[in-house]
């Protein structure tokens, strides 16, 4: 498991720091984080081994990778 802030770094972070505009909503799991933004996109970083991000593709992240286009949030 790695310290998936999502700032590009694998540095550990003491303080808050920007990740993306527009975010409404976040959840954080075991090793991956998810967003939603106020255009109803998803967006994932971090660990997606065990396709946690909904994409069969095996990979981590240590930015935002968008997941889903719009989830259609008014």
């Amino acid at each position: 498991m790695g310290n998936f802030v999502g700032d590009g770094t694998w540095i550990i972070r003491r303080s808050p720091v920007f990740i993306m505009d527009g975010v409404v909503s976040v959840s954080s799991g075991m090793g991956h984080r998810m967003a939603i933004r106020s255009d109803g996109s998803l967006w994932g970083w971090g660990s997606n081994f065990d396709e946690q991000f909904g994409l069969d593709v095996g990979f981590s992240s240590l930015v935002p990778v968008m997941v889903y286009e719009g989830l259609g949030l008014r």
